[in-house]
């Protein structure tokens, strides 16, 4: 379950530069504070923050674009709790 929240929360990332760059490129006023994506799952966060357990050791993302985009700080993860999660009444 890990695995798959780190590739999707990498897709997130990326969609998020992206959007990031066209409102740049057609000059839309952007703030400069860190986008913040709330995450339920604490493997995920853990691994994005570098700390990485055993059982996630193996996971090899090609551009790591999570830990990149929290160096920068144009995003931060934050933890909420499943039960109060808004996304998981679509699963």
């Amino acid at each position: 379950m890990a695995e798959a929240k780190i590739y999707a929360t990498d897709e997130l990332v990326k969609q998020i530069i992206t959007l990031q760059n066209i409102c740049k490129d057609l000059k839309f006023a952007l703030n400069n504070d860190s986008i913040k994506i709330f995450n339920d799952n604490k493997a995920c966060m853990a691994w994005s923050k570098k700390t990485t357990t055993k059982g996630l050791h193996h996971i090899q993302i090609r551009e790591n674009g999570i830990r990149e985009s929290i160096l920068n700080k144009l995003i931060s993860i934050d933890h909420v709790a499943g039960a109060i999660n808004m996304a998981v009444i679509f699963i």
